[in-house]
């Protein structure tokens, strides 16, 4: 039996692939340079800045996955049974937890950046 953490990721990589870390970093570097330069005059963040934006926003992406795997678990449950949520391998429980982590993870991020 795989381990919980071996599971998570594997449902991560079906539904919530590597793509949406690397497209939340891309969006919160291009619309932070873009703020920073219209209203600041030049664009530089630094490294922190450009890693605690990045994650905030792809916890904001990955806490609308777990919403839809809860809003359409019964549906899923029968058009694809084969998936880790679906197969049990994984659980809505699972999900709710790691939704809560990411929401802690965001609410430090924002402390921590002021």
């Amino acid at each position: 039996m795989k381990s919980l953490a071996r599971n998570l990721l594997d449902w991560s990589g079906e539904r919530f692939p590597f793509i949406n870390v690397i497209s939340g970093f891309v969006m919160y570097f291009m619309v932070a340079m873009t703020a920073q330069k219209l209203t600041a005059g030049d664009a530089n963040l630094n490294v922190m800045q450009i890693i605690a934006g990045g994650l905030s926003i792809t916890l904001l992406f990955l806490i609308m996955r777990i919403s839809d795997e809860h809003k359409d678990y019964q549906i899923d449950l029968e058009l694809f049974p084969n998936r880790v949520l679906q197969s049990g391998r994984v659980t809505l429980t699972h999900l709710r937890w790691l939704g809560v982590l990411a929401i802690i993870t965001q609410l430090a991020l924002c402390v921590w950046m002021d």
